[in-house]
């Protein structure tokens, strides 16, 4: 694992595919992440790559969120969370 010059951490899947940390951790829990969707980390910290802490957006969603859309944050977080539920048996 390293890190990237821009802070993300990178590392290889099992296929040797070089991929960003949380992208990997989000598809491990939740799975595939389509083509053109963002991984938002929910408290800004990049370093911070625990699945309750990643939310799957489109890039219009992302922008939204940075700009300080927080309605539509909690919104997103909700829904995920239900997905993070169901994906782990409810723990």
């Amino acid at each position: 694992m390293w890190k990237t010059d821009n802070g993300y951490w990178r590392q290889r899947d099992c296929n040797g595919v070089k991929m960003y940390v949380h992208r990997l951790v989000f598809s491990e829990y939740l799975g595939e992440i389509p083509d053109g969707f963002h991984i938002h980390h929910i408290d800004k910290d990049i370093n911070n790559n625990g699945i309750n802490n990643l939310l799957m957006v489109t890039p219009e969603q992302h922008e939204l969120i940075h700009k300080g859309d927080r309605r539509l944050l909690r919104i997103l977080i909700l829904i995920q969370q239900s997905r993070i539920s169901v994906a782990t048996g409810g723990n």
